[in-house]
């Protein structure tokens, strides 16, 4: 794998239209989007994307980007429903249980939603994630404060990247494209609806996904590796 020094920019609101999705599965782009929520922060007026991991009671447990979130902020969390996709609930219920603080950038909320019960995506089992080289995988989450849409994008690799030339690095998914403002936090799905990584940043017209090793670390360092136990099928905590 290749180093880098990366200049982010981070995403915000903007625009983006749902695919058709050759060779995909109908129901993988189905799930990844109704996986995804929209995570508001009230306090900073800034918006961005999240994607459901696990549900255990009336709660849902959200991963997104840290850059979205301080300690403190009034956040909410809008679930999506049906096809295409429309606000189905506006959960304020929301607690940020841990964010990295590292180049890493991603952040874990629990949110209430009461008696739904949406799907949450799955883990890419550490067996079957990709060897890093390139491959096409779906990218979603809701452009604009827009409902969430899916499309399919090159993945060119596995990449360690760093804020400043000999500062820490991180592993991400290198990305094709430069993906819509508003889109941080998104999921990286791949075709078998695997979540492989979360939304972080672009540079050089390029999109960056923090690495599925990176995601299954910082759970299991914050305390949450039962979060992970749904890939095996093995019950919750």
């Amino acid at each position: 794998m290749v180093g880098a020094t990366l200049a982010w920019v981070l995403l915000l609101p903007g625009q983006i239209e749902t695919l058709d999705l050759p060779g995909v599965p109908k129901g993988v782009p189905t799930a990844a989007v109704a996986a995804t929520v929209r995570v508001v922060n009230l306090d900073r007026r800034v918006s961005g994307s999240g994607v459901i991991i696990r549900q255990k009671g009336p709660f849902v447990y959200v991963l997104t980007a840290k850059h979205l979130i301080d300690w403190g902020d009034k956040l909410e969390v809008v679930t999506f429903s049906g096809t295409p996709p429309k606000p189905e609930r506006v959960c304020r219920v929301v607690r940020a249980l841990a964010r990295s603080d590292d180049l890493r950038d991603l952040a874990l909320l629990r949110v209430a939603v009461g008696d739904r019960t949406p799907t949450p995506l799955p883990f890419c089992p550490e067996r079957s994630v990709p060897n890093g080289k390139g491959f096409q995988a779906l990218t979603v989450g809701c452009s604009g404060g827009e409902p969430p849409t899916c499309q399919l994008d090159e993945v060119v690799g596995a990449r360690h990247a760093r804020r400043e030339v000999g500062g820490p690095a991180a592993l991400f998914w290198e990305v094709d494209r430069k993906e819509a403002e508003g889109r941080s936090g998104g999921a990286l799905v791949d075709r078998r609806g695997y979540l492989l990584g979360i939304c972080s940043g672009t540079n050089r017209e390029k999109s960056y996904f923090c690495h599925t090793d990176e995601v299954r670390t910082f759970l299991k360092g914050n305390g949450f590796a039962w979060l992970l136990e749904a890939e095996s099928g093995m019950g919750g905590k």
